[in-house]
């Protein structure tokens, strides 16, 4: 576990060999956002592949749109390839 942010936000990382695996659970807001997008612009910087897990996330804010859309580009400028994914159902509630 990396990220423990006391507003419910949790970031897991681990490595399979040359891919970061994030799998993010809590609530990405305003208030969370900086913790995520500190982990996620760490792998894409050091690994070769970013997997993103959100199958955890009970709450999306506009914040979290936007922290993802950020991580994009930088993915983008590196170039690293990266995978999002959400269970569907499972993503939770957005625009609280």
């Amino acid at each position: 576990m990396r990220a423990d942010d006391p507003g419910g936000l949790r970031v897991a990382v681990r490595d399979h060999g040359p891919a970061r695996v994030l799998t993010v659970s809590g609530e990405i807001d305003r208030a969370t956002e900086g913790a995520v997008l500190a982990e996620l612009r760490t792998a894409i910087e050091h690994h070769a592949l970013v997997v993103l897990d959100l199958s955890g996330v009970e709450f999306f804010g506009a914040a979290g749109v936007a922290a993802l859309v950020q991580a994009r580009e930088w993915a983008e400028d590196h170039p690293v390839p990266t995978a999002w994914s959400a269970t569907p159902g499972s993503s939770g509630t957005a625009w609280k």
